[in-house]
């Protein structure tokens, strides 16, 4: 699989299978059959030309000043940059992002859904000054990726992914606002408004509640209508959304090695620990325990490379 020609590449550094960037420029087609990246979420910035990225059957043209994020490379079958293109793109593993949206993300919560719930690339158009921040982000994130001699080269490209991700979240927050804004929302309508005091809901109430009757009937809806809401704002079943929600929260809580794996099944209202490593590994392909020796061993794991 490959996203680049090399002929492109004007610069680029990597951590294998954990980080990569690169600044590109020219033209290059590429089919996507073997997706080698298809656990990674990338983020390109489009500074000139176009890209045209196939899902499936169907093809989409990002062009200058959009800044584009597609959460599922795996979905991706083909790529296509146009002779004058010139950008940047940083592909991070799906733990890496996932690492900072379970700590601290800095996204309104239906931003993030909205991001994760389609396939397709999902961009904003940016004014010139907040693509430029947000490119110099990357630059200096794939400057930093080449230095290896850092003494704390993992915490600093942790931090300058972070600083990226801080700095699209406020591009967004400027376009869409947050969630606090529900008491002016009298030009959504009526789904939208549901949909954003379901999250509210969600945010408030999911380490107790995983049942979509317990919502819908919050709302005062029937829960075929909320499913529906639910599936036209993230793209994928609300059962799905729920158990994903509550999967994020108890890996969060399995990060704090104060809980032991007891107290985190109670913390999420499981019946016992049994039924809680079944859901959990039904989720990360890992145990509970798995899991939590897992992630100091693959947070910012520094290894050589050579390929894209």
């Amino acid at each position: 699989m490959r996203l680049i020609s090399s002929g492109q590449i004007l610069k680029y550094n990597f951590i294998e299978d954990y980080i990569y960037g690169c600044e590109l420029k020219g033209g290059y087609t590429g089919d996507l059959s073997d997706n080698t990246l298809s656990g990674f979420n990338m983020f390109m910035s489009i500074l000139r030309g176009r890209i045209y990225c196939t899902f499936g059957d169907k093809e989409y043209m990002l062009e200058q000043g959009h800044f584009v994020n597609i959460p599922k490379l795996g979905q991706l079958s083909r790529i296509r940059y146009s002779s004058d293109f010139h950008g940047f793109a940083i592909m991070a593993n799906d733990k890496l992002t996932s690492d900072i949206f379970l700590n601290k993300p800095p996204f309104p919560p239906s931003l993030i859904e909205k991001m994760r719930g389609q396939g397709k690339g999902n961009y904003i158009p940016l004014s010139f000054k907040e693509l430029k921040i947000l490119s110099e982000d990357m630059n200096n994130l794939i400057g930093s990726l080449g230095n290896k001699n850092h003494h704390f080269a993992k915490e600093l490209n942790y931090a300058l992914y972070y600083i990226l991700l801080i700095d699209f979240a406020s591009a967004l927050y400027e376009k869409y606002g947050d969630d606090s804004s529900l008491d002016h929302t009298d030009n959504l309508s009526r789904s939208n408004l549901l949909f954003r005091k379901f999250l509210l809901l969600v945010k408030e109430h999911i380490t107790r509640e995983g049942g979509v009757a317990f919502y819908a009937d919050a709302l005062f809806i029937s829960k075929q209508y909320l499913a529906m809401i639910v599936k036209e704002n993230v793209g994928k079943p609300i059962s799905n959304f729920l158990s994903g929600a509550r999967y994020e929260i108890a890996a969060q809580m399995l990060r704090d090695a104060k809980m032991s794996i007891q107290q985190v099944s109670d913390a999420m209202n499981f019946p016992d620990q049994s039924t809680f490593g079944k859901f959990f590994k039904r989720h990360s392909g890992m145990s509970p325990l798995q899991y939590r020796k897992s992630i100091l061993k693959n947070l910012l794991i520094n290894r050589g490379g050579t390929n894209l």
